[in-house]
C-alpha cells in the first residue's frame, strides 16, 4: 500500500513539475532528505525516485519562463571550483572506479545545488524550502525523541535503512542541523499551535540526537 501511494503521489505530480520546476525541487528534497522509499516494502524501495524528479525538474527549468542565470557569488564560484578540483584529484585516486562512483554521487547534489540556487529567488520560496527540510528530517527527529523515551534510551535511533541518514552518527548530524530550522520556522510563525508544535519538534529532536 505504501508503495501504491508513494508511486500515484510522484508520478501525478511529474506534470506539475514541468509546468512548475519549483514545486520538483520541493519534491526532489523531500525524497532526498526523508527517503520515503525506504519506509516502504516492495517495489518502492529500489525505484530510483529522486533521479526520476530530478531529471523532470531540470527539464521543467529548461521549457520554463523561469529566470534561469546562476547568483555569481563567492560561494558559488567556490562551489564550482571545488567541483572541478574534486574531478581533478579523483584522476589520481588509489581505487579510480570506487572514487568516481563516488564523485558522480557528489555532481549530481552539486547540480541540484545549482538548481536550488536558481529557482529559490524569493523569501517565500526559501521558507519553503526551509519547510520541506524539516518536515522531512524532522520526521525521524520526533519520530526518535518519542522512541528513545519508550525505550528508556536502551536503544539506539538509527535512520532510514541504505540512505545517507542510515548510520547513527549521520543521523544526529543531520538532526543537529534541523533544529535551527525548527527554530527559524517557530520565530517567523504567526500562528501560535504551529509555534507550540515546533517547540515540541525541537525537543523531541534533541531527546533523539542524545538516543543515537
Amino acid at each position: 500500500m505504501r508503495d501504491i501511494s508513494l508511486a500515484l503521489f510522484v508520478f501525478g505530480m511529474l506534470p506539475y513539475i514541468l509546468v512548475r520546476p519549483y514545486l520538483g525541487l520541493l519534491i526532489w528534497s523531500w525524497l532526498g532528505y526523508m527517503n520515503p522509499n525506504r519506509l516502504c516494502y516492495g517495489f518502492a524501495i529500489s525505484f530510483p525516485w529522486v533521479q526520476l524528479v530530478a531529471v523532470v525538474t531540470l527539464l521543467g527549468l529548461l521549457f520554463s519562463k523561469e529566470r534561469k542565470t546562476l547568483p555569481w557569488t563567492a560561494t558559488s564560484v567556490l562551489l564550482v571550483t571545488f567541483l572541478f578540483w574534486t574531478a581533478l584529484t579523483t584522476f589520481y585516486a588509489v581505487v579510480p572506479d570506487s572514487a568516481w562512483a563516488k564523485w558522480q554521487e557528489f555532481a549530481k547534489v552539486v547540480v541540484m545545488v545549482f538548481v536550488t540556487l536558481i529557482l529559490v529567488n524569493s523569501r517565500q520560496r526559501m521558507h519553503w524550502l526551509v519547510w520541506m527540510i524539516v518536515v522531512s528530517l524532522g520526521f525521524y527527529g520526533v519520530k526518535g525523541g518519542v522512541f528513545t523515551i519508550l525505550q528508556g534510551g536502551v536503544n539506539h535511533v538509527f535512520g532510514p535503512p541504505a540512505s545517507f541518514i542510515a548510520d547513527n552518527n549521520a543521523l544526529a548530524l543531520a538532526l543537529c542541523m534541523t533544529i535551527p530550522l525548527m527554530r527559524y520556522l517557530q520565530l517567523h510563525s504567526s500562528l501560535r499551535f504551529v509555534r507550540i508544535g515546533l517547540a515540541v519538534g525541537i525537543l523531541l529532536t534533541g531527546i533523539a540526537v542524545l538516543g543515537t
